[in-house]
């Protein structure tokens, strides 16, 4: 009966791995859903996010990115300028067409390495938080004109009384249209994501002249044409909080890495990003919870723990709400 695997030995075990792949993954591979050279650069650059080894993080994901940009960033990411509706004029439900015709599928030029996501958030009725909305330039920030649109929200009679949330911004990155999402989103990795890892590490490391650029390359592939570029901010707190507004306004929303962010970020509860504690709203109730506590940890399953008394971790009897 093998014993409980501490949190450095799962480490070690992944690292070694990746770093056995890299030896010998191919650098071309015929589908983003096998991972090549540079997305196991990629999920390096990634690993090391949670080891807070920011140099690492800068090697591999320039590596990466090098490795992918040799033919054009055009060829990594969608220019939204170029973005339109089919047909025109219903926002709500008509598809997105690239130039390629590819932005619904895993094949789409950003995705890196191509995983399913969760398949409601984004696809169904989703209600963005207001500091989420708020990250977005309305106006300017053509994220915001195809991933948040604003719609009847969620309506119904019970018991005779009508419930109703009237008109809400919703969230449609990854809403159906015959059967294919507006935009394909990815669990694994996008070229979008992977320059932000780039981006975060310099910041971190006071490269934030390389960082900026980095943040605006991305930018000028986002805005309307002709936005001007971010003026390079006087603190490296203030360009990394730059790169990680970027970063949240990239990844889906109610993704897993988000989730993950928020375990890294609540080590640094002083930054301007920091947060070591969630609280939610449904009404007149307030809900609130410390990160690191046991509701934002997965439990062992108590069938594992049956027949791994070895371990001495009490079973979970906490009811289920």
């Amino acid at each position: 009966m093998p014993d409980l695997s501490t949190q450095e030995e799962v480490f070690t075990k992944v690292l070694n791995d990746l770093h056995i792949g890299l030896a010998h993954i191919p650098a071309v591979t015929n589908y983003p859903s096998r991972p090549n050279k540079v997305a196991t650069q990629a999920m390096l650059a990634y690993y090391h996010l949670f080891t807070r080894k920011y140099d690492s993080v800068a090697y591999y994901a320039n590596l990466a990115w090098t490795a992918a940009a040799a033919k054009g960033t055009d060829n990594l990411i969608y220019n939204f300028n170029s973005l339109t509706y089919a047909p025109p004029g219903n926002p709500l439900s008509s598809s997105i067409v690239s130039p390629d015709s590819k932005i619904n599928l895993p094949s789409s030029r950003e995705i890196l390495f191509f995983r399913a996501t969760d398949a409601n958030v984004g696809r169904a009725q989703s209600y963005p938080s207001d500091e989420f909305i708020s990250l977005f330039d309305a106006t300017k920030d053509l994220r915001y004109k195809f991933y948040l649109i604003t719609n009847a929200g969620y309506k119904t009679t019970y018991n005779g009384t009508v419930y109703d949330d009237g008109p809400r911004v919703q969230y449609y990155r990854g809403a159906l249209t015959n059967n294919l999402p507006r935009f394909q989103m990815t669990s694994g990795f996008t070229y979008p994501e992977l320059l932000l890892m780039r981006a975060e590490a310099y910041a971190r490391t006071n490269k934030t002249a390389e960082a900026m650029a980095d943040v605006n390359l991305l930018r000028r592939y986002r805005f309307v044409t002709g936005t001007p570029d971010l003026v390079q901010p006087a603190t490296q707190d203030e360009v990394i909080k730059l790169v990680l507004d970027e970063r949240r306004r990239e990844l889906p929303l109610g993704h897993i890495k988000r989730f993950m962010d928020l375990k890294r970020f609540c080590l640094e509860p002083d930054k301007p990003w920091g947060r070591t504690r969630i609280t939610h709203k449904l009404g007149s109730e307030t809900f609130e919870s410390a990160i690191d506590a046991p509701l934002f940890v997965l439990p062992i399953p108590n069938g594992v723990l049956k027949f791994n008394p070895q371990w001495g971790i009490p079973m979970d009897e906490r009811p289920f709400n």
